[in-house]
């Protein structure tokens, strides 16, 4: 899940939420949705959930197409770019704008990565010969670059997809893969496979530098790892409660406010201070706000009595104010009420 550009002075989170198959805007200031749409049918369950807005348009990635779909703001119109590639499998795939086009990894799976040229409007397969072939997650880092969490091998990869070039960061000792990696103004973290072992290495000369080892019962504790200034959080799996790991310290203390143990979530940090985390599948119409500083969260419900209709007005969206019970905007969806 990343922030979207603004829209209209308003910075706008776009997802489609996949219970109703609509797409959503929603107002991070007010924390309240103020754009809808319905998505058309021959795209519904076969688009990733998460939008990159470029230009008053948003980049939705359907694995089942092996395609990009545009959703043109200011039309309101979505369309399927063409492809020669063959269909793939419903792999998840983490998207990131990078010169001026959009890299497509795919998660946890051996699938192609994929680059969609926005100025020719054409996809194709990207040379992986270099990466792992099971990638657990995928990060924006310096200039160009991403940084890789292998989840067989024991290193993390930083990659430049328009020089072509890798940098493996390797833990000797660890024969496991890794989960997740994220990094701060000094080091890099990563998370290893079984979400119980922290690495750390220089940001710059890549040098490792030490390992901090989480005391758990449980091997698959932790889904992910996000940088929140002072210290990491880790995202519950199967552990009862998330952690919070003091960088400073090294000592680990547990969340005082539940988290969602649900395997796929998506985050975006909004702020210095303000974390977003949505599940993946998005059945139950709520984002958790993750106060950093305070370390508290706020769930926040967007099935609410006040949605917005998204229509269109000479090219521009306008909003239409209408009010629905969370029954009548079911049956709007369905097409029962006109």
């Amino acid at each position: 899940m990343e922030l979207s550009q603004k829209y209209n002075d308003k910075a706008i989170l776009w997802f489609i939420e996949s219970k109703h198959n609509i797409l959503i805007g929603m107002d991070i200031e007010q924390k309240k949705v103020v754009y809808t749409l319905i998505v058309p049918e021959i795209l519904r369950n076969r688009v990733d959930s998460y939008g990159i807005t470029i230009n008053n348009k948003i980049f939705f990635w359907s694995g089942y197409f092996s395609n990009m779909i545009i959703f043109d703001i200011c039309k309101a119109d979505f369309k399927i770019t063409s492809t020669k590639e063959k269909r793939c499998s419903d792999a998840r795939y983490n998207s990131k704008y990078i010169g001026g086009n959009i890299y497509l990894f795919p998660l946890n799976k051996d699938e192609n990565v994929f680059l969609y040229d926005i100025a020719n409007n054409e996809c194709r397969v990207v040379n992986k010969s270099k990466l792992s072939n099971c990638i657990t997650a995928v990060n924006r880092f310096d200039d160009d670059s991403v940084l890789i969490a292998d989840g067989n091998k024991s290193r993390i990869i930083i990659y430049n997809p328009l020089a072509d070039t890798c940098v493996y960061l390797n833990v000797e000792g660890y024969d496991g893969g890794m989960r997740d990696v994220c990094f701060d103004e000094h080091y890099i973290y990563g998370l290893s496979l079984c979400g119980t072992l922290i690495f750390i290495f220089d940001r710059y000369s890549h040098e490792y530098i030490k390992t901090i080892v989480i005391s758990t019962d449980n091997n698959r504790a932790f889904q992910c790892m996000i940088d929140c200034n002072d210290y990491l959080l880790l995202l519950k799996r199967e552990s009862k409660n998330s952690l919070i790991v003091d960088k400073t310290t090294k000592e680990c203390e547990e969340l005082r406010d539940d988290i969602w143990n649900d395997l796929f979530v998506s985050t975006v940090k909004l702020s210095d201070n303000k974390l977003w985390i949505r599940k993946n599948n998005c059945i139950d119409g709520a984002i958790y706000v993750f106060d950093i500083l305070h370390k508290i969260g706020e769930e926040i419900s967007y099935f609410c009595d006040k949605f917005i209709e998204t229509a269109v007005d000479n090219g521009q969206i306008i909003e239409e104010s209408r009010l629905f019970t969370l029954e009548e905007y079911a049956e709007y969806v369905k097409g029962e009420i006109l």
